[in-house]
This record gives C-alpha cells, sequence and structure tokens, in this order.
C-alpha cells in the first residue's frame, strides 16, 4: 500500500468498519466479530492515522478520548429550556393527572410510558449529522459543556447513518449499567450509580472517564421528526442512536397502572437503575395544547416507585484511600439483595456520618 490515495480509501473504510462494530456491539448488543478481530482493526487504524496525518479527521473512533484534560466547564444556554418533571408516588395523582390530560384533549390522545432511567440528565446536540456538543441540565436554563467527556461513550455515534440537515436536539440520560457500577464499586467509593455518573462527567480527565465506561441512552427528541414519540425513538434508532428502548402505549388509566405496575416488577431484569416510570402524551402537536408551567410540562407526568429498603448487618469498617488522598469509610455488609441487586459495601461518606449513625464496634 504505496499510493496516498490507497492509504485514505483503507483509512475511510476502517472508520466505517468500527464505527459499525461499535454500534452492533454497544447499541444493538449483537456483536459481529470478536475482541481480538477488532482490536487488530483499531490498532491498524492508529497506525495508518499516525503514519499519514493529512488524512486526520475528528470523526475517526480513535478520536474519542482526548489526550489533552479539560481546564474547566463553560457554560451554555440550552435552547429550549430543559424542564423538570413533576412526580408522585401515588396512584391518586396519577389518575388527577390522566383527568388533567382528558380534560383538555378530550379521547383523542394516548399515552407512551417508559421507565424512568436513575441517571445525570444530558442535551446532545448534532449539526448536519455530526456530534457537536454535550451539556449536562444544569439548572435547566444552562448546562456546563462535557461534550469531551461524553466523546467516551462508545455507544455514542460521531456522526449519524442519516444526513439531517440543521441541528437535532435529542436528550436522555448518562449512566453506569448494573454490573458496571458493582465492578466499578471495588476500586472507588461509589455512593450510588446516579451520582456516581453525574460526578464522572464532571471529571476534567476524558481518559478517566473512557477508563469508567459510562452508557448512554435518549429519550426525548426537541427537534421535530416524527409525529409521536414512539415513531421519533424509532427513527432515532434508525440513525444509529441508543434510545429507551424499553416503551408501551397506553390510553386508558387502567392501562397506565397495569403499565406502571408491570414495569415495577420488570426494572429489576432491566441492565440500569430505574427508579420509577415516564408518562407522556404521545402525539406530539397535542402537547402544545396541554402547554408549560414555569418548571414542568403538563403533558408529562413520572410516577416514582417506593425506595425499597432491607435489613442487615455490619460486619466491619475498612478505610478507602482515593487518588486524591481522601479517606472514605466503608461499610461491610452481610451480604443482603435489593433491589434485585446483592448489596455487601456501603460507603459512609465521612466521619461525621459515622458519628451521626452512632455505629460503634
Amino acid at each position: 500500500m504505496t499510493v496516498k490515495s490507497d492509504i485514505k480509501r483503507r483509512i475511510n473504510e476502517l472508520r466505517k468498519l468500527i464505527s459499525k462494530y461499535d454500534s452492533h456491539y454497544y447499541v444493538l448488543n449483537k456483536p459481529l466479530i470478536d475482541d481480538y478481530e477488532y482490536d487488530l482493526l483499531y490498532k491498524e487504524l492508529v497506525l495508518l492515522e499516525k503514519q499519514n496525518p493529512e488524512f486526520d479527521s475528528s470523526l475517526s473512533p480513535t478520536k474519542r478520548v482526548s489526550e489533552k484534560n479539560i481546564t474547566g466547564f463553560k457554560k451554555f444556554k440550552h435552547i429550549p429550556k430543559m424542564y423538570s418533571l413533576e412526580n408522585t408516588y401515588s396512584d391518586d395523582e396519577l389518575s388527577a393527572f390522566h383527568k388533567r390530560i382528558k380534560d383538555v384533549l378530550k379521547n383523542n390522545f394516548s399515552y407512551s410510558v417508559e421507565p424512568k432511567i436513575d441517571g445525570a440528565a444530558l442535551s446532545v446536540i448534532y449539526r448536519d449529522s455530526v456530534f457537536y456538543k454535550a451539556l449536562t441540565r444544569g439548572d435547566g436554563e444552562s448546562g456546563d459543556d462535557v461534550t469531551d467527556n461524553i466523546k467516551t461513550i462508545r455507544e455514542l455515534p460521531l456522526s449519524l447513518n442519516k444526513i439531517i440537515k440543521g441541528e437535532l436536539i435529542i436528550r436522555g440520560e448518562v449512566f453506569f449499567t448494573k454490573k458496571r457500577f458493582e465492578k466499578l464499586s471495588e476500586t472507588y467509593s461509589f455512593s450510588n450509580p446516579r451520582n456516581s455518573a453525574a460526578g464522572t462527567l464532571k471529571l476534567l480527565s476524558p481518559k478517566e472517564v473512557s477508563k469508567r465506561m459510562l452508557s448512554i441512552l435518549f429519550h426525548t427528541v426537541v427537534t421535530p421528526i416524527a409525529t409521536t414519540h414512539i415513531e421519533t425513538l424509532l427513527e432515532l434508532k434508525t440513525l444509529g442512536l441508543p434510545v429507551v428502548n424499553q416503551i408501551a402505549a397506553a390510553k386508558t388509566l387502567e392501562e397506565l397502572i397495569e403499565i406502571k405496575n408491570m414495569f415495577e416488577i420488570k426494572r429489576f431484569s432491566l441492565p440500569y437503575e430505574t427508579d420509577g416510570i415516564v408518562v407522556k402524551v404521545n402525539q406530539l402537536p397535542l402537547r402544545e395544547k396541554v402547554g408549560f408551567t414555569s418548571k414542568s410540562p403538563r403533558w408529562a407526568f413520572a410516577y416514582k416507585y417506593a425506595p425499597k429498603k432491607a435489613i442487615t448487618r455490619l460486619q466491619s469498617i475498612s478505610f478507602q484511600v482515593g487518588r486524591t488522598g481522601v479517606i472514605t469509610p466503608v461499610a461491610n455488609l452481610t451480604p443482603v439483595e435489593l433491589s434485585g441487586t446483592v448489596v455487601k459495601r456501603a460507603t459512609l461518606h465521612n466521619f461525621e456520618e459515622i458519628d451521626r449513625l452512632e455505629i460503634k464496634k
């Protein structure tokens, strides 16, 4: 391979292949090749790019992890605002929500129902089908630019499968899968998956973020690309984006409650933590009729499950030293099952917390 045009062709071929294999492995959960073959292709691409810097591209899968540390997080305004959801633990309030929707829309609507992922909210922007920017929720009006850290997530395509002119704004949750969080907890003193994901997003080292292996799923599209919410998620999937794929449709209050009960049982078999369900008016044009409050959309509602509790015995307290030298006390427990997970350890955060809980030998 001596001719530059042949080298360029091979580089482009490798980039497409690796992006395709990433999508099948991380998004579709259907690997096409084994890890050894993948590693050979990846190393070949790294070598060719190093030897031929004139063919450099920010969209290359080798550019996911920045070699440079982030010096800080700039704030950018959300357009439009990222609203929070009104929530409840009560079937009566879910019934009241249904009545409010029905009073406005009569019977000409349906709901989409999906798990409420217990993660960190994120807004992602693509420009002309190319990944452009990622912002944390922040205060809803503006968020921190965490683009370099989000690029490390392998499920996230750096370019879409189809050409979409202009901006595509989508929103979702960043999280650790249950298996990944359990593995990380052997090394880090993490309190829970959601706080750990949020904290990882704000690390100044993309390399460290990459090692922790965050995941992402999208559940909201700001830019209209279909007429219903469910159709919109299906369209995102065709673009190569990871979306919430556990979704159901309902028309009546009885169906809502039945689906809510179904998801409450099913959540233990999901690969991520979920603390409830999100109910939305499915027909996007009808949402404008229902409107917004200053804080929340009136056309969406979160039903949250009551937190699970379990009794166990404290066996001992050990101390974990973090990378910065901070010492964190950790409770070693008699293993107990909680929300489908066996819990053996729990952070005690600091010595003041030990005093507050009156933990004594």
